[in-house]
């Protein structure tokens, strides 16, 4: 309830068992893959994975390099 009260939608289909039905986006679900595989690539980094950074902006500078080295 708190992330729907945020716009955040649902992107999970429910258990086939599951006393309530939420409706989900299946498109969504699908491109969530995507992300996921995203954020799996830049973890091989060592120094993302473990987060030597001590500045958040720092942090976010090498997820940008990391992100950009993948691409190429």
């Amino acid at each position: 309830d708190y992330l729907a009260g945020h716009g955040a939608i649902v992107c999970i289909p429910d258990k086939s068992n599951a006393v309530i039905k939420h409706d989900f986006d299946a498109q969504l679900y699908k491109q969530r893959n995507v992300v996921e595989r995203f954020f799996q690539r830049i973890k091989e980094f060592r120094h993302i994975a473990i987060r030597f950074d001590k500045l958040d902006i720092c942090f976010l500078n090498f997820i940008f390099l990391a992100a950009f080295i993948r691409h190429l």
